[in-house]
């Protein structure tokens, strides 16, 4: 999974202050261990290697990690829009 299909990078891309509310709502729903995680991927760019050291933990156990922060992300995601869809039915 891309950075881009859960809306993380993209630097220059113009998002409205809704995008960026529910973006920030479903980063604050996940727990602390995977945010931080998400931030030092698509924030600071450090690749698998890097992260592997900051992080005490393999390679594979940070595209294990991440992979399950991006779900969750995403799943997170959805339910806001699904949520915001379901106010304005």
């Amino acid at each position: 999974m891309s950075r881009s299909s859960v809306g993380l990078s993209g630097a220059g891309r113009k998002r409205s202050p809704s995008q960026h509310a529910r973006i920030a709502s479903a980063l604050a729903r996940l727990p602390e261990e995977q945010r931080e995680l998400l931030a030092l991927d698509a924030w600071e760019g450090l690749d698998y290697g890097q992260l592997a050291v900051v992080l005490g933990c393999s390679r594979n156990a940070v595209r294990i990690r991440l992979h399950r922060a991006r779900a969750r992300l995403t799943a997170e995601l959805a339910d806001i829009s699904h949520r915001r869809d379901d106010i304005h039915a």
